[in-house]
């Protein structure tokens, strides 16, 4: 929050398995002044091409699609990511500012 406002995409399904209810989320998400910024068709294209050159160029996939799909929408949509796993991130998003805990 130091270095601005925080968001989520709509892949914040993966967040909401830790809540009772889509409420309790809501909740917390205003409590912390997380904002939701919708993902754009050019956004999830660019996650789609992004999980294309990985699987090609990394063998089996490890990661699933709301991965790309998360750090597509931070590098086009928002200055930074904050993550507690980084190194995938920076290795397959390229210029993306990934901030760790």
């Amino acid at each position: 929050m130091a270095q601005g406002s925080l968001c989520v995409c709509a892949v914040v399904a993966e967040l909401g398995r830790y809540f009772v209810d889509e409420h309790d989320l809501r909740a917390r998400m205003a409590a912390c002044q997380i904002a939701h910024d919708p993902r754009s068709m050019d956004n999830a294209l660019e996650a789609a091409r992004i999980m294309r050159g990985c699987v090609r160029n990394q063998g089996p996939r490890e990661r699933t699609a709301p991965d790309f799909l998360i750090g597509a929408h931070a590098r086009t949509q928002a200055k930074a990511l904050l993550r507690t796993d980084a190194g995938f991130f920076r290795h397959c998003f390229a210029g993306l500012r990934v901030v760790t805990l």
